[in-house]
């Protein structure tokens, strides 16, 4: 996906070549990518960690405007959604639990900032540099909650020039997106960067009475301000506010009749169901971070740190039309911080180091959520069936320290560690069906020590090679009166980077082999609703990674992402027993959302005009059949499926304009993001992805 960047440094050759000049030479190479996935700079192709980064223009070409549709360029990830939270897949390691209480698997983190809740993770992205998604467990770096990998996402700070650009887009089911950003300079060493967006569209579902399902109203603003102080000491100071609005996601009931013979779920029409309620959100985030940089040569300490409110009010219709009206309702806040040090080392010797300590508290001031239930009470006046009113803290701190000792010239050890402590406490009354409040008072208390260890040998200038071992963990607690153990992830990984044909083929592999003990898996009581934590006892995951990008010409890209895994429970029993009954025993059955075989396949071609240039992409996704819960059952299953995009952009050499028209899922697949069993309405609820789309997007900058 970077051949937008190789392919800039050929325009204006090709200028010339068309003016009547000598033919073009157009020495398309593929550029350097600097990344910070270790927490300090690097090259991409160096970093002994599988990843996948990509820049703003190729996020727009994909389609990436938000976290759901980063699967769109990294075929080991999976995302899906339960309402309006966020569930983060990769290689197989996720977690399920979206609620207060629960810890994610992957580390998401916005300009360093960590972000742990779910709720409200998948606000559109925007004014975004890169994103780098890092694939396997980041313990000792990054801490507790990244067993699964993590995803940075850095976004465009302030520039020197006076400076911006304009982004407007407009498709089907009323989409209108407005994007946009302007450097100020203020002084000398001192600037401003202002970034906004608006994304609104009539929803993709007709749910009649329920409104329209997937209706979006959301705004976001951010403010950089930056103070290059001297050559030494930078300071970062950051503002943003993003306000979630709309009807949000709409789910559809399907009935136990409709179940086929062969267990799979008779789903209907997916653009138009009824619905008994409409639903409603409005999630609003404001965030305060700094960023401090003080670089005295061979040391650097950097302090990265901030605050971030959560107000929530969100309401769904939660049968999923059918002939019951039951609703779920939250209302909450929140308060988030986050604070790390780190010193970080660049010594001319043999050794060098990066360490450091980390502290992050969330307070859960107001954690309400209410089950109803209408038309049993006089004048439709809801009724409760489970009442939940909590209020919830979750605090962690950690020091860690990481070393790299420098062998030969081309080799390579590195050993590093992580000490955290979790600390988790909730209060409050909750009735889940008796008629009454009951007092509850839970608290957990747990530490774990991560490492990391391995070998990076640099063969050539154009071969990069490494063998680690890391260990993870995600933090335990409880949930509903039931505590659970933290889990585990011993990770051995293997991989190559490497560049060929004078930097026109880039060729990068691993293999990877987990061993996963007292994996968190999330139980729901179908009849009554009730979810409830649990330890299962083991799972392997296995699998290999390979990915290329080909210029064989100046006006051509082929990418090409493969990925194979294999995640099974080794030992899995729903219940304690001394032999577990053959209904409770899930062993030899596959982790939720963790497809065989997945694939990204791309390629674009320009067309060059004696007034710019015209890109052709096409790239498409194909995802092998997979499981949204441990239960393997083909209700709960997504089917193999390919999703294709087709893009035309047209991009001027005189104006600093460009064009894009868009088509988006063009086999207009029902692609199911949520499909689980609830008993209490008779059947399963089900929710899906966008439909076909097209569009077109106009980008403008000055």
């Amino acid at each position: 996906m970077q051949e937008n960047r190789a392919r800039s440094v050929c325009k204006l050759a090709v200028a010339v070549a068309l003016a009547g000049s000598v033919g073009p030479v157009c020495a398309q190479t593929i550029e350097e990518l600097v990344v910070t996935a270790e927490k300090r700079e690097s090259s991409a192709q160096t970093t002994a960690i599988s990843m996948k980064v990509v820049g703003d223009e190729e996020l727009a070409n994909a389609g990436v405007t938000e976290l759901a549709s980063i699967t769109n360029i990294a075929p080991t990830v999976n995302v899906a959604q339960n309402n309006d939270n966020t569930l983060i897949t990769i290689r197989g390691v996720s977690s399920r639990d979206y609620t207060e209480t629960g810890d994610p698997a992957v580390a998401v983190n916005i300009d360093n900032f960590y972000f742990q809740d779910s709720l409200g993770l998948n606000a559109a992205l925007f004014d975004v540099q890169r994103i780098e998604v890092l694939r396997g467990p980041q313990g000792t770096l990054y801490g507790r909650n990244a067993t699964a990998g993590a995803l940075n996402i850095t976004t465009n700070k302030p520039g020197q020039e006076l400076a911006g650009k304009v982004a407007v887009e407009f498709g089907d089911y009323g989409t209108r997106k407005g994007e946009g950003a302007v450097d100020v300079p203020l002084a000398q060493n001192l600037s401003l960067r202002l970034a906004g967006m608006i994304k609104q569209s009539d929803g993709y579902r007709d749910n009649g009475a329920g409104g329209h399902g997937d209706e979006d109203d959301s705004k976001g603003f951010r403010a950089h301000l930056a103070w290059d102080a001297t050559d030494r000491f930078s300071a970062l100071l950051t503002y943003e506010l993003v306000d979630i609005g709309g009807v949000g996601a709409a789910p559809k009931g399907v009935l136990y009749e409709q179940v086929n013979s062969d267990g799979t779920l008779q789903l209907g029409d997916d653009l138009e169901w009824q619905l008994n309620r409409e639903g409603e959100r409005d999630i609003e985030q404001e965030s305060l971070r700094v960023a401090l940089n003080y670089d005295f040569d061979a040391l650097s300490i950097i302090y990265s740190g901030g605050v971030r409110n959560q107000d929530y009010l969100r309401s769904n219709d939660q049968d999923g039309g059918t002939l019951l009206d039951y609703s779920w309702v939250q209302d909450g806040e929140s308060t988030a911080q986050n604070h790390e040090v780190r010193f970080i080392s660049d010594f001319d010797g043999m050794v060098n180091f990066q360490a450091g300590a980390f502290y992050f508290k969330n307070d859960g001031d107001k954690s309400n959520a209410y089950f109803r239930l209408y038309g049993l009470l006089p004048d439709n006046a809801p009724y409760d069936f489970y009442t939940f009113l909590y209020q919830t803290e979750n605090e962690s701190s950690a020091v860690f320290g990481q070393l790299s000792f420098q062998l030969t010239d081309d080799l390579e050890y590195e050993i590093g560690a992580r000490y955290t402590k979790d600390k988790k406490a909730q209060t409050g009354m909750f009735d889940q069906g008796a008629g009454y409040l009951t007092d509850l008072d839970y608290a957990y208390d747990g530490s774990k020590v991560t490492w990391h260890t391995g070998v990076n040998w640099d063969v050539s200038d154009d071969l990069f090679l490494y063998a680690k071992i890391d260990r993870g963990y995600k933090a335990g607690g409880f949930k509903n009166d039931a505590e659970y153990n933290p889990e585990e992830i011993t990770a051995y990984e293997v991989g190559s980077k490497s560049q060929f044909m004078d930097n026109t083929l880039q060729l990068n592999s691993s293999l990877y082999y987990y061993d996963y003990t007292d994996l968190q898996v999330l139980q729901t009581d179908p009849v009554s609703g009730v979810a409830r934590t649990y330890n299962a006892g083991a799972a392997t995951i296995y699998g290999a990674e390979l990915e290329m990008l080909f210029l064989p010409t100046e006006y051509d890209s082929i990418d090409v992402s493969l990925a194979y895994v294999s995640a099974e429970y080794d030992e899995f029993c729903t219940v304690t027993a001394d032999s577990c009954p053959a209904e409770s025993d899930f062993s030899g059955n596959k982790l939720p959302q963790a497809p065989e075989i997945s694939a990204i396949l791309g390629y674009s071609h320009d067309f060059p005009l004696a007034s710019g240039m015209i890109t052709a992409r096409l790239q498409t996704r194909f995802q092998d059949e997979s499981y949204f819960t441990f239960n393997n059952r083909k209700t709960e299953w997504q089917d193999a499926y390919t999703k294709t995009d087709v893009l035309l952009t047209y991009r001027s050499d005189e104006l600093p304009i460009s064009v894009t028209g868009y088509v988006r899922n063009l086999e207009n697949e029902a692609i199911l993001t949520m499909s689980e069993e609830a008993g209490y309405m008779g059947g399963y609820l089900v929710q899906y992805a966008a439909p076909r789309m097209y569009g077109l997007r106009m980008d403008y900058e000055f």
